[in-house]
């Protein structure tokens, strides 16, 4: 996934795609996504995220690991949800 930005520290700004994948039965689903250009996040500034016929869905968890991003997304039967996420890190 593409750098957004280099910063004058060393950091990297970057972003990564989230997993399409439909919820089958009103439950959470979890996403994950690997932002490839660092090796470690410090911190997540932004999720982007949107969902299939204006359904409802909301996060109820997230973390990050390494370069992984992992998300606890509740949403409604038959509802695709899919964004991506802008991290900071090295």
């Amino acid at each position: 996934m593409p750098v957004v930005a280099s910063l004058r520290d060393g950091r990297v700004i970057a972003k990564c795609a989230l997993t399409k994948s439909w919820a089958t039965k009103e439950t959470c689903t979890y996403y994950t996504c690997t932002i490839s250009d660092l090796r470690n996040i410090e911190e997540i500034l932004q999720l982007n995220l949107e969902a299939s016929d204006c359904s409802q869905f909301s996060i109820v968890g997230e973390w990050h690991s390494g370069n992984v991003v992992g998300l606890s997304v509740y949403a409604v039967t038959g509802t695709s949800v899919s964004g991506d996420v802008i991290a900071v890190g090295f």
